[in-house]
């Protein structure tokens, strides 16, 4: 087989051969789902093998070829900061786009199938990544809202009962209890020595390493940075890292506010940092072991921000030339996790184990002095029974502020050095405080229709901000997101609010139809959009009937959305679609393609083709597939029907 990725090569499939073909393109095929895995391919027609033996050239292709690194690892690599060019055909750059930016542009229609989006100085084609990069920049605006969401409010616990807070004494009073240390040998296991921080926490890392006395590099990699902590006998000697942001320079700049030339902020070699900043005056001799302190938890600071790096451990020797602050690390965790660790990643942290019973783990729970705790967090560490769960301690403590962030920094810590773990869920919902709230929310919808209040932005809000609106909302209520939701009349209502929410969004998600809505506002009267949403919520359920067969119940629903809203067009096609099921009513045909002549409904697409099947035509049904897979390139059904993957 060749190894020239702009070779001719040919791809047979029983009778039938096409080519000739570069690899390239047959990348395209594969990403495209045109080609399954059973074919065969030749580069001159006599010798055939399976298409399976030239992955890995394609593999070459996408690693080396034209982008320099795998697409995969470059979607990976996006995140809420991520900046976004695109280079067009003409010669023309658009941007630097945010995510916000780039989505919105998408979304718009603004980005051509032959553009290419630039990410981190990669150039890929945007049609070979457009439905997975629309699918992350979404997930990313959603999670960032969920980010800025306010963390354990008064009112998200309305109505739930406290443990008793006798319990607690006052805590003022408490003394602390000193625990004899004792010897302790922990053994590197190999989930200490490498792996993920998003399953291995940095904290319980570091706590482990100091208690093990090791001696080596522990390595964090994390986009294109690294860091290298290096420790001797348990203790932290330096940290070393790539990232210039952490460097010395900068640390001087930013932290000690001195004035410090470019080319030494950007220098990340602090070897040759050092002499610089001596030979110019810009710090003393004798301070150098002060500073390197500070630097070294200036680099920490930012490590504990780190939450899906990889990290491994080699065990290495030091020479008196290598620097060693020979910092006691395990006696400065409690101060890391109270000044250091960002309190919207305790809030996050806590509000995922909030429900859950916090266990002691008591082979290790008894070498707690190790933390240096006070006699606050002493106290409070003691109540752990092995039966509360911290949402009931935070509910005990009400109304003693200091106390309840005492007790998340200090749950996170042991969490965090597996002091504790988590026991089983319990409910901590009240449920009919719920149910309240969201029929609220649907009466105050019931009453007054306005789009903008629906949504709950101001009239003068721009589209993009209704689009972060919405995604938030989508995260919420959306029937997708409600899988886990057991009670079901939470389940029935939350779905009732995203179909209000939904279409609200829907009659204002372009600037057309914004503007025609708010010019409509202006004229006097409001619309009557009450048959619209009811409307909206009856199509909803006759689409879920026609998913799972019930036909004559979402005839039933289908006669009602258009006796309040006529001549719809979605509404007409799924009527048309029930009236062939049912009766095999000829005019069917006729009806909804009449209508997907004006506009593109892929469920339009989707009856003909089950339509025509049923009457026989296979060349009509294959040909309203492919429209439809052209429409939604992973639907699944098409690709059944057409015999693609």
């Amino acid at each position: 087989m060749k190894e020239n990725i702009f070779s001719d090569y040919y791809i047979r499939k029983g009778t039938k051969t096409v080519g000739p073909i570069m690899l390239e393109n047959i990348y395209q095929l594969l990403h495209k789902g045109n080609i399954d895995g059973t074919e065969e391919v030749s580069s001159d027609q006599k010798e055939w093998n399976s298409i399976t033996t030239i992955i890995p050239d394609i593999q070459k292709f996408i690693d080396n070829h034209k982008y320099g690194i795998k697409v995969d690892t470059i979607l990976q690599e996006i995140d809420i900061n991520t900046s976004f060019k695109i280079n067009t055909p003409f010669k023309i750059v658009m941007g630097p786009f945010n995510v916000d930016g780039l989505f919105q542009a998408i979304q718009e229609g603004r980005v051509d199938k032959n553009f290419e989006i630039i990410i981190n100085q990669e150039k890929i084609p945007y049609n070979m990544i457009e439905n997975r990069l629309s699918k992350i920049l979404e997930q990313l605006l959603i999670q960032e809202e969920q980010n800025k969401k306010a963390k354990l409010k008064e009112n998200d616990f309305e109505g739930m009962e406290a443990v008793d807070t006798s319990m607690f004494i006052d805590l003022s009073e408490v003394q602390a209890q000193p625990i004899e240390l004792k010897e302790v040998v922990v053994r590197l296991s190999e989930e200490d020595s490498q792996g993920l921080l998003s399953t291995k926490p940095l904290l319980s890392l570091l706590f482990t390493y100091s208690l093990d006395s090791v001696t080596g590099i522990l390595t964090i990699e994390r986009k294109q940075y690294e860091y290298k902590l290096k420790f001797s006998k348990g203790k932290l000697a330096y940290i070393e890292t790539t990232n210039p942001d952490l460097s010395i320079g900068n640390f001087l700049k930013t932290e000690r506010k001195t004035n410090i030339p470019n080319y030494i902020i950007k220098e990340t070699k602090d070897d040759s940092v050092i002499p610089q900043l001596i030979g110019q005056g810009l710090i003393e001799p004798a301070k150098i072991y002060d500073i390197l302190k500070d630097v070294v938890f200036f680099r920490l600071k930012d490590l504990l921000k780190i939450q899906n790096g990889k990290f491994s451990f080699q065990g290495a020797s030091f020479t008196k030339a290598d620097t060693n602050l020979s910092i006691t690390l395990i006696d400065y965790l409690w101060k890391i996790v109270n000044n250091f660790v960002e309190s919207t990643m305790i809030d996050e942290y806590i509000s995922q184990i909030e429900g859950y019973v916090i266990m002691k783990d008591e082979r290790r729970y008894q070498y707690i002095s190790y933390l240096k705790l006070g006699p606050t967090e002493l106290k409070l560490a003691n109540k752990i029974n092995n039966q509360v769960t911290p949402f009931q301690f935070l509910k005990a403590l009400e109304g003693k502020d200091n106390f309840k962030e005492i007790f998340k920094k200090l749950i996170y810590l042991l969490y965090q050095v597996k002091f504790v773990q988590k026991g089983e869920l319990k409910e901590i919902r009240d449920v009919e405080h719920e149910i309240k709230k969201y029929q609220k929310m649907l009466d105050e919808f019931d009453k007054d229709s306005n789009y903008f209040k629906i949504l709950g932005v101001p009239e003068n809000s721009p589209l993009s901000e209704i689009r972060k609106i919405y995604l938030k909302y989508a995260r919420d209520y959306h029937p997708d997101k409600l899988n886990k939701e057991q009670n079901e009349k939470l389940r029935e209502l939350k779905t009732s609010i995203y179909t209000w929410i939904s279409t609200a969004y829907n009659k204002i998600s372009t600037e057309d139809k914004l503007e025609a809505y708010k010019n409509h506002l202006n004229q006097g009267p409001e619309l009557d959009t009450e048959n619209l949403f009811k409307a909206d919520e009856i199509f909803s359920k006759a689409k879920n009937a026609v998913q799972t067969g019930q036909y004559d119940t979402a005839q039933k629903f289908i006669t009602e959305a258009l006796r309040l809203i006529p001549d719809t067009p979605e509404y007409l096609i799924y009527d048309a679609y029930l009236s062939y099921v049912l009766k095999r009513d000829p005019n069917s045909f006729g009806k909804i393609t009449l209508i997907l002549e004006k506009a593109n409904f892929p469920d339009g697409y989707r009856f003909l083709g089950r339509m025509y099947k049923i009457s026989g035509d296979k060349n009509k049904t294959q040909e309203l597939f492919k429209k439809l897979l052209t429409l939604l390139p992973y639907d699944v059904e098409s690709k059944r029907e057409l015999g693609v993957r």
